[in-house]
């Protein structure tokens, strides 16, 4: 079997089973409104489409955990949910899954912010030190206008 699907990948497979096999229930509306959600249902429409990344965790496995209840009112928990990693409705929908794949993005996510702030530094770092190089390297160094005599050389 190749690598594990990324999250966004299994929120879209998430969204085509809702599609596809539950006949879009529960509506994305019904899903936003949920007590524990409290999202728009275009809110709601993305993640299932793998377009935005849930910032909390929570409202999510309360969509998928309606989602799964509808599944399961359905009888397809034990069934494939497709041919792409074989694993069934139940395995996609496990919120203890979800949400170790939600904690891993968002390390990910700072993981990155943070190396990009220290590439940022090197390469301030890097600009000012070649800066006070070619400083250091000119024969008349740059004088503050108050140490300038009147007279020319």
């Amino acid at each position: 079997m190749g690598a594990r699907p990324d999250i966004f990948e299994d929120l879209r497979r998430v969204g085509a089973l809702k599609r596809d096999r539950l006949d879009r229930q529960p509506s994305d509306n019904a899903l936003g409104k949920h007590a524990d959600v409290q999202v728009s249902r275009d809110t709601v429409g993305a993640w299932l489409r793998g377009e935005r990344f849930p910032q909390q965790v929570d409202p999510l496995l309360a969509v998928l955990a309606q989602i799964r209840a509808e599944a399961d009112c359905r009888g397809l928990l034990g069934t494939p949910v497709d041919s792409v990693a074989g694993d069934t409705v139940s395995e996609l929908l496990d919120l203890g899954r979800w949400r170790r794949a939600w904690e891993d993005e968002q390390q990910g996510r700072v993981q990155a912010n943070k190396d990009a702030a220290y590439r940022q530094r090197a390469q301030a770092a890097l600009e000012d030190n070649e800066r006070r190089a070619r400083q250091a390297a000119l024969a008349d160094r740059p004088r503050p206008l108050r140490y300038w005599s009147g007279c020319g050389p």
